[in-house]
């Protein structure tokens, strides 16, 4: 039945073209996707709205039968035929509220598939592609254009399916009749329109509560894009994505919450509608029982056809809708189509377990552009185990050549590789290598979240309080490891985040540590702190760009490297 949708999408699209182009592979493959995953819910839909178009066909006989039993002035029987008539009204609006309510919840499971389909395709592509997208594209996809494929295609589905099978019905019932006699008695029905009025509150509420989810959602998804570096480099994909489904999931409760007002609201329209009609069909029979009109199966037949008037409409509205949305579905599902799949199980590193790495840097060349060489013929060997302090004036490419080290770029020549290995061949570096940038990064959490980065294996709350403290942090220790730290950190400060950022780098276990300007917007005290702490890392590959470290660190260090004018002078420090 997936491929029947399918087929209308592609027909009302591309006309007699109906194959699949090498343009729509892209869209049919996550269309059919998401549409196979929640078949079930189309099952039911379609289930359903067979009882309510046979209900509601049902209802146009029984009116006419009322102005038939009205016309013989049968007043014993009239009431009999007015309650069948009402019966049969309100068991067409149950069915017609449980068709939108299936309805709403096939839009908001698919939405949400299609949501976590786009995330999952979002975290598993490489930082070194993440670096070249357009953040602004990035959310506009997810934030608006998603929407439009929820609003404009999603919402089409169950449409498609009450409308044909109106159609059929309608026509069924009228070939039934005497088609001939339809044809000139056409009338125009038009729904109550304050019946919306009643529930304009609750659905406005529900709406704002739903918005408001929304930007809850876009909140968390943006202090995710900026942290998308510490995503990467800690492996945490998963995790992520589980905080993610998190706060998915509230917006898909605010969104169903929405949903079931609206179909609620729907629904006693939808009666309010059809109530009007009966009226007049009741209006009508005493009109006919007084004499004034002589008419028959007249207006069930009417009333058939003012019920074929909505599909047919629909039908050209739905061809507006899906050409001008074609651009964005087509834009949505190239994206998650372009990237790799989040892994769902971990590559085989040649690495692993291995605790003693070093770095070898051979004949490296590197370049912006058509610009001149930020980095000319650099030889460099990191030992493991060691301490490299590396100093430079901004701009000279100390942190380019640590983002060539952890293989976010192509080389313009040279080789580069840990333990003898080309970090080509290494598809996870973040597996041996932690970063903690300049720019500190806080995800909107709590302290505990923040450290461990959703890592249930570190569960010793002592460790956690120990290393605030060594960072100078006491007082976030007395205010608990579940105190809610702002998207962005907002509620720290610049030398708070960066404590934080430095905790949490020293916290996670890997051979090869990298910090850049870790005591940069520090207080005299806690810079000692943070000295203290960097001098007393053992076992590690540690290299610390800073332009700001005292004598007595210095001496810390194995090696002073300074990086000037593309070229690079090593100096070899004594043992202290």
């Amino acid at each position: 039945m997936w491929k029947f949708f399918l087929f209308i999408i592609r027909f009302i699209e591309n006309g007699n073209k109906v194959y699949i182009s090498n343009e729509n592979k892209i869209k049919e493959l996550f269309m059919k996707k998401i549409l196979r995953k929640h078949f079930h819910l189309i099952f039911i839909g379609v289930f359903i709205g067979i009882l309510q178009m046979f209900a509601l066909t049902k209802v146009q006989f029984i009116k006419g039968q009322v102005l038939n039993v009205a016309m013989q002035k049968n007043m014993n029987e009239l009431p009999q035929v007015i309650f069948k008539l009402f019966a049969a009204i309100f068991i067409m609006a149950i069915f017609g509220y449980l068709f939108s309510f299936v309805n709403c919840v096939f839009m908001e499971r698919s939405s949400k598939s299609l949501r976590e389909l786009f995330f999952q395709s979002f975290l598993g592509c490489s930082y070194k592609k993440y670096f070249y997208l357009d953040e602004g594209e990035l959310m506009a996809k997810y934030s608006k254009e998603i929407s439009v494929i929820e609003q404009n295609c999603f919402s089409l589905v169950g449409t498609l399916v009450q409308m044909v099978l109106q159609i059929l019905f309608v026509s069924a019932a009228l070939f039934y009749l005497n088609s001939w006699l339809a044809v000139i008695s056409f009338v125009i029905l038009v729904a109550p329109v304050l019946v919306p009025k009643i529930f304009q509150k609750k659905v406005s509420n529900r709406s704002y509560d739903k918005m408001s989810k929304v930007e809850k959602n876009i909140s968390v998804v943006n202090g995710i894009l900026n942290g998308f570096e510490i995503i990467k480099n800690f492996g945490i994909e998963k995790n992520i994505f589980e905080n993610f489904k998190k706060s998915n999931d509230n917006l898909m409760d605010a969104e169903n919450e929405y949903e079931k007002s609206y179909a609620v609201s729907t629904g006693v329209s939808f009666a309010f509608s059809l109530g009007s009609q009966a009226l007049i069909m009741i209006i009508a029979g005493f009109y006919i029982y007084f004499g004034f009109l002589k008419a028959g199966d007249f207006f069930t037949i009417a009333g058939l056809i003012a019920s074929l008037r909505v599909p047919l409409y629909w039908i050209s509205t739905m061809f507006q809708t899906l050409i001008a949305t074609k651009p964005i579905r087509k834009s949505v599902f190239a994206f998650i189509e372009n990237n790799i799949p989040m892994r769902e199980t971990a590559i085989c590193n040649p690495l692993d377990n291995q605790q003693d790495l070093s770095v070898f840097v051979e004949d490296l060349s590197y370049a912006y552009e058509d610009k001149n060489f930020i980095l000319d013929h650099i030889h460099l060997k990191f030992e493991a185990n060691k301490k490299y302090l590396m100093i430079g004036e901004s701009g000279c490419g100390k942190s380019t050549l640590m983002n060539l080290l952890l293989n976010y770029d192509e080389l313009d020549s040279g080789r580069i590789s840990v333990n003898g290995i080309d970090i080509k061949e290494l598809s996870d570096m973040e597996k041996i290598i932690t970063i903690a940038r300049q720019e500190a990064v806080i995800f909107s959490g709590t302290i505990r979240d923040n450290l461990t980065l959703y890592d249930t294996s570190i569960s010793k709350d002592e460790f956690l309080e120990t290393m605030l403290k060594k960072v100078g942090l006491n007082k976030f220790v007395t205010e608990g490891l579940d105190y809610i730290l702002e998207e962005d950190g907002i509620n720290l400060s610049g030398g708070e985040k960066k404590r934080f950022s430095l905790a949490r780098a020293l916290i996670r276990e890997t051979p090869i540590l990298i910090l850049d300007e870790p005591l940069a917007n520090l207080d005299g005290e806690n810079m000692e702190k943070v000295e203290n702490l960097i001098s007393d890392i053992k076992n590690k590959l540690v290299i610390v760009i800073s332009h700001q470290v005292s004598d007595k660190l210095r001496q810390k260090f194995d090696f002073v490297m300074e990086l000037k004018g593309g070229r690079i002078n090593v100096e070899t420090l004594p043992e202290a």
